[in-house]
């Protein structure tokens, strides 16, 4: 697939081997979300990648881990149950 523009780059793996972003392709009007992978199997995908980090579409915006979860209160029985 041939694509012209990506922006919106941002890391989603921590061993910075993944990039959400959004690509414009050729055939497709607008922007579309995107993953490139540096392990992807399709060369569309390799080539958008190696493009984002060699710098031809600007800065990457870093890694954000995900936060910790939290423990849900669990819930709690009070008075007579009756099915």
């Amino acid at each position: 697939m041939k694509f012209t523009h990506v922006e919106n780059m941002k890391y989603v793996a921590e061993d910075q081997t993944a990039i959400d972003c959004d690509v414009y392709f050729e055939d497709i009007l607008g922007p579309t979300p995107f993953t490139a992978n540096m392990y992807d199997s399709a060369p569309h995908g390799k080539e958008i990648f190696n493009a984002i980090v060699s710098g031809v579409y600007g800065p990457i915006e870093a890694y954000v881990p995900p936060p910790a979860p939290t423990e849900a209160p669990q819930p709690t029985v009070e008075g007579t149950q009756t099915l």
